[in-house]
């Protein structure tokens, strides 16, 4: 496993570890986008309490199908019922980031705690809509102003949450790097499962004298325990992205999406600014560095030590919400219309592939089952991706050497492509047979479905 991580190309492969950064971005941009008026008509009307309630409620019928799917495998299929039903609870809640990941915390489930951010950052976000709207009622344009000044302020705050959060000896991404293992990320009650479900021992570098139940198996597994539960599940720590999305919505104008009102043959005349060639290049260069620094080998042991305090926190608290940012320059260059001075013709061509849509409605099952899915290829006997990774060779250098065919690359394209395969054909099986009649019959119990109850009620918001 720490050949696998110290590879190149899975560094290149992970990005660093900031997809999820980037989905919670467009999370936000989707939510935000039915209150501006860039889809060609005029903005929804303004939200009520009930109305943000009830909106609520269909997002969490949409997010429940799959998290129930998981909840089943767990507790059915893939021997973690000793853990109980609080976690699912949790889970079905939307709350399960802000629970101690080292008692409440399982293989299968944990990965939903992005499903909370969003869930509880978009609540939230929808909230804040609905009071400007209500404030500024038939004024949309200062509507859209002050949507764009609270909303900038939000994704800088993340910063200063983030800033204030991190701490160089103990809450650093840069020290929790310096050691890869999995083993070595884990409780010893979690190396007992493994053994127990798996027949597999799992080698650690070191173990605690009191490395039993749910204590960290050692002092990596006590760095990774702080900063989960610190910086890298809670909302407050991760709705950046989310917020800077919804701000994104807001600056597009009037008839970017859909066949609403053209650009003006003004805004079709007027060149390219300087400062949106500088913001291309920003974000072109915060993008390759993410990527560069995720194709650098992680630090050995102790080598964080030596790392500035500075760079401690500057990684930690920007790296994220950064590439988040030059995500977002680039979407603005793909959405706003042509006339204007930062659209990107190529890359709008390229985001607008339909390929695109069969991929974009599996994304979200894959995600929730793609971490069970790695850990049953990797462990489940007879272990043939174990015996490949085992096999990977770890290199310093940009091009490692390949001794065999199993090597390197081999080692590490298979554990993705033969994981990725089995949790899309996992996922499509259940989008197929089982998604949305799941959702329809939730609904149907919270009278969501057109003519119910809930939809009366709520009609005008």
């Amino acid at each position: 496993w720490t050949a696998f991580c110290s590879h190149p190309l899975y560094g290149l492969l992970s990005g660093g570890g900031c997809q999820v950064d980037v989905f919670l971005l467009l999370s936000g941009f989707l939510l935000a986008l039915k209150h501006t008026a860039a889809d060609g008509g005029s903005p929804s009307p303004p939200l009520t309490l009930g109305g943000v309630a009830v909106g609520a409620l269909r997002r969490a019928c949409r997010l429940w199908p799959v998290l129930l799917f998981v909840a089943f495998l767990q507790q059915v299929v893939l021997g973690e019922a000793h853990a109980g039903v609080w976690p699912v609870a949790q889970v079905l809640g939307f709350v399960n980031n802000y629970f101690d990941v080292r008692a409440y915390g399982t293989f299968t489930l944990t990965v939903a705690w992005s499903v909370c951010v969003d869930f509880q950052a978009g609540v939230l976000l929808t909230l804040l809509l609905a009071v400007l709207r209500g404030a500024f009622k038939g004024k949309d344009g200062a509507y859209r102003g002050a949507a764009k000044a609270c909303l900038a302020a939000l994704f800088v705050g993340s910063f200063v949450v983030r800033a204030l959060l991190q701490h160089p000896t103990r809450y650093s991404i840069i020290r929790l790097g310096e050691h890869t293992h999995f083993s070595d990320a884990l409780t010893a009650s979690s190396h007992d499962w493994i053994e127990e479900n798996y027949g597999y021992t799992m080698p650690v570098s070191e173990r605690n004298a009191a490395a039993v139940g749910d204590a960290s198996i050692n002092r990596y597994a006590t760095y990774t325990h702080d900063y989960l539960n610190r910086l890298y599940l809670p909302t407050h720590a991760r709705y950046g992205p989310m917020a800077l999305g919804a701000l994104l919505a807001f600056l597009l104008p009037p008839g970017s999406i859909g066949s609403g009102t053209a650009p003006s043959s003004a805004a079709k005349a007027a060149p390219v600014a300087w400062w949106k060639h500088v913001m291309r290049g920003w974000a072109l260069l915060s993008a390759a560095g993410v990527l560069c620094m995720a194709l650098m080998p992680p630090p050995a042991p102790g080598q964080a030590d030596a790392v500035p305090a500075e760079a401690h926190a500057f990684m930690t608290t920007a790296l994220r919400n950064m590439f988040a940012a030059a995500t977002a320059v680039f979407l603005y260059s793909a959405l706003v219309p042509a006339g204007y001075g930062a659209h990107s013709k190529w890359l709008r061509g390229f985001l607008s592939w339909r390929g695109f849509a069969p991929i974009a409605r599996l994304s979200y099952a894959i995600n929730m089952v793609h971490f069970r899915v790695l850990m049953e290829l990797a462990y489940r006997p007879p272990r043939p991706l174990l015996a490949l990774l085992a096999s990977a060779t770890s290199s310093s250098s940009l091009l490692p050497s390949l001794p065999s065919p199993y090597d390197g690359f081999a080692a590490v394209g298979a554990l993705y492509v033969v994981g990725m395969a089995a949790s899309a054909a996992i996922a499509w099986v259940f989008c197929n047979a089982c998604e949305d009649p799941i959702r329809k019959l939730l609904e149907t119990l919270f009278m969501l479905r057109p003519g119910g109850v809930g939809v009366k009620k709520n009609k005008k918001a």
